[in-house]
């Protein structure tokens, strides 16, 4: 029989305190009444659980909410009997002496609070051993000194986890890139003048500037330093053939195009190196390409590479396509170098000027043959009572590599974060019933490639297993989580009330409390993270809301992503929170509650996995024809496209990954669009999202092939446009979505970064 605080947590969704057949009736007439449902349930838990676990009856020490004026009041000199949880921004009152025994609570967020490590894991992370690039040495630096720190710390079972192999390890070395222009120029061009011809010897070279920028990962660098004039790619063959010496030995500046965000911009990079390729390979066996492009023709040149423009002061790390298949032997032979658009700008105007540019660039990329092994660490905390049952805590270990990144945001913070959960757990002597189990996944970048092989890997225990936790946001706080079922909400209330009021945000005092959100669906904007693997799994998976006042945006896969954007505060709350919650749902008295199970109708039925030696070998994310599944990052595999991009990696038609690439264009437009300019409409917003999803789930049975791309993007807006407002705010009237072209809604969509913990207003 279940014991009282098991028949206390059930209780609730029959009565609650109030008469259930009315609420189910109430509930049947109006959607408020679901929120009301959860409400109840919780207020029914406190209600009942007079007898239920240690220090029942407020024996023991606790915390208030003491920064919300909601909260119950706190006599002086008393023990609060309550903590309080939040439901949709609304406080409720949690009974202590559930979920866990109250002592160990009480411990965790004393060491939590008092003697928090994250910040030394991270600076540990970050600036001993920097970027983690998958298949890389510092990822497996990493990944040995994660499992030593977890066994260190008294975890059972700490290990290194092998998920699979790359074709050959990558790493990137220092690296830097110089600008050069002549001294005396005007000298030099009155006596060109006056003799009618150029001077014959070289011209004296000063140094202008410094460059940021990046390349893309499995990439060549140089043999050393690489000095050659900047030529503009030619735009004719005419004037090709009139360069054609110059180019020699050249760095080639290729034309800025069209704006795009981080996926065009990478995307584009990649479909150049696709176009180059092609073009040796032609030359090899001595065929002609028919109607080559420019870059194709440059590209047989011996030129010293080639120079592009980001979009903005932020330059991008990707990684090449097919890079898990590479051998040493087709490592594509030139360099690719992205700068930011200050520096593109000075090139550009420069050479407009009629002067004369010189770039310098060392890139010590290095190469070893494979096969390389790639890993996960994993770690736990053995259950006391049932210990085949998990709750698992993750964060991935692995980072893009750029030139001046150290993977702290994405995602050294979470890989420190679950690190110190595990630590601030064995310090407080934690006995959960459920063994707790800490994974760093590594492949997340590439496509989620860790943790989709874990959970397939370990198909037979799914049903034993709880929820998966993952922190993969940045540097915020642990703000809230979205539940889609009353009892789920419920528990998850419940599990994370005893961390509100503990930590206050240094700027405006504000408590960093923890609220839950009901959703639709946990694969509603299920995110790019490795929860998403257990989700599709049907097992409870969740991305932490990150709220704070930290810009996301600013270090994601780009070169300001350093141990200075961390903020502590932020991640202490981060890592007592993950604590708290841990602990609780490994002690509830059952698994945390599923989502029910959708009938084969609903499209619910099981999709295609990725083959082995498939997953992520689409390369850099965004671009089109197929590849812009392949990012794996949190802008890329973000709500029901984790099925589009398994049957991409089935083979099923190129169109998939075009749908995919426009699904995230149309996703971005609605965080522009409803995220930006208001915000208030957030539930409205997700009809859009909702939409898209809708329209794409056909492709895992190829019914997606009656609509074309094109199709798609007006079908999408005009349904939408029945639903949604149509106008921008009064700053722009007259601003309206069906008014909007396929290339319009493809260059807007990429404005906007997308800001986990921020969807769409939330």
């Amino acid at each position: 029989m279940r014991n009282a605080c098991e028949s206390a947590i059930g209780a609730g969704r029959v009565s609650g305190g109030v008469h259930g057949q009315r609420v189910e009736q109430f509930k049947a007439s109006n959607g408020r009444a679901r929120r009301l449902l959860v409400w109840a349930s919780i207020a029914a838990l406190v209600l009942s659980a007079g007898g239920c676990g240690k220090g029942a009856g407020g024996g023991e020490a606790g915390t208030a909410n003491s920064g919300n004026s909601n909260a119950a009041p706190v006599v002086v000199g008393a023990k609060p009997k309550a903590w309080t949880g939040y439901l949709d921004g609304k406080p409720i009152e949690v009974a202590k002496g559930t979920l866990g025994d109250e002592a160990t609570i009480e411990r965790i967020i004393e060491e939590g609070t008092k003697r928090n490590q994250v910040m030394n894991h991270l600076e540990h992370l970050t600036q001993n051993i920097g970027s983690r690039l998958t298949g890389s040495k510092r990822a497996l630096k990493a990944n040995e000194w994660t499992r030593d720190r977890f066994a260190a710390w008294g975890l059972s079972n700490a290990h290194l986890d092998q998920w699979g192999t790359v074709g050959v390890a990558f790493d990137r070395g220092p690296s830097t890139g110089d600008l050069y222009v002549e001294e005396n120029v005007r000298i030099r061009r009155q006596v060109a003048a006056e003799q009618g011809k150029e001077p014959t010897a070289p011209p004296k070279l000063r140094k202008a500037r410094g460059l940021e920028f990046t390349t893309l990962s499995w990439t060549r660098g140089t043999n050393g330093p690489v000095r050659g004039e900047v030529i503009r790619m030619p735009k004719t063959v005419e004037e090709l053939e009139g360069i054609k010496d110059k180019l020699s030995g050249a760095w080639v500046l290729i034309p800025a195009g069209a704006p795009g965000g981080m996926r065009d911009i990478r995307g584009r990079v990649a479909d150049q190196y696709a176009d180059r390729a092609k073009a040796r390979e032609a030359a090899a066996k001595g065929e002609e390409l028919k109607d080559p492009t420019m870059m194709q023709r440059v590209a047989v040149l011996p030129v010293a590479g080639f120079i592009s423009s980001s979009r903005d002061e932020r330059v991008w790390t990707g990684g090449i396509r097919g890079w898990r298949e590479l051998t040493m032997e087709t490592i594509p032979p030139e360099v690719h170098v992205q700068v930011r658009m200050s520096d593109y700008d000075y090139l550009n105007s420069r050479i407009t000027d009629g002067e004369r540019v010189w770039a310098e660039f060392d890139l010590k990329h290095e190469f070893a043959p494979g096969p390389v092994p790639v890993y996960n660490t994993v770690a736990e905390i053995r259950g006391t009572e049932k210990p085949d049952e998990v709750v698992f805590v993750s964060g991935h270990l692995d980072s893009w590599d750029g030139v001046g990144s150290q993977g702290a945001t994405d995602n050294g913070t979470g890989s420190a974060v679950t690190l110190e959960t595990a630590r601030i757990l064995m310090a407080s002597g934690a006995k959960p019933k459920r063994t707790i189990r800490f994974i760093l996944w590594t492949g997340e970048e590439q496509g989620l490639l860790g943790s989709a092989s874990y959970v397939e890997r370990h198909k037979k225990e799914w049903d034993t297993w709880s929820a998966c936790f993952v922190d993969d946001g940045g540097t915020d706080s642990q703000g809230g989580l979205g539940a889609s079922t009353d009892e789920m909400a419920r528990v998850l209330v419940a599990a994370t009330a005893p961390v509100n009021g503990l930590f206050f945000d240094s700027a405006d005092g504000k408590a960093l409390n923890v609220n839950v959100r009901m959703v639709r669906s946990l694969r509603d904007g299920v995110g790019g993270s490795d929860h998403a693997s257990f989700v599709r799994a049907g097992i409870p998976g969740f991305f932490w809301d990150e709220v704070g006042r930290a810009d996301y945006g600013f270090g994601w896969h780009t070169q300001n992503d350093k141990f200075t954007l961390a903020i502590p505060e932020y991640l202490k709350q981060s890592a007592t929170c993950s604590a708290i919650t841990a602990y609780r749902l490994a002690c509830a008295p059952e698994l945390l509650p599923r989502e029910p199970k959708k009938a084969e109708s609903e499209g619910e039925e099981d999709s295609p996995r990725p083959r082995r030696g498939q997953e992520g070998s689409g390369g850099a994310a965004g671009s089109g024809g197929g590849a812009g599944w392949a990012e794996g990052g949190k802008a890329a595999a973000r709500g029901g496209d984790i099925q589009l991009r398994a049957a991409a990696l089935e083979g099923r038609d190129r169109i998939a990954g075009d749908l995919v690439t426009l699904r995230h264009a149309l996703e971005d437009l609605a965080l522009v669009i409803f995220g930006e300019f208001f915000g208030h409409v957030a539930e409205r917003g997700r009809l859009l999202i909702a939409e898209i999803d809708h329209r794409l789930s056909g492709l895992r049975d190829r019914r997606c092939h009656r609509d074309s791309p094109v199709a798609l993007v007006f079908k999408t807006i005009s349904i939408v446009n029945g639903r949604l407002p149509s106008q921008r705010p009064s700053r722009n009237p007259g601003w309206e979505l069906h008014s909007l072209s396929p290339q319009n809604l493809l260059d807007l969509g990429s404005e906007a970064p997308w800001r986990p913990g921020n969807w769409l207003g939330d």
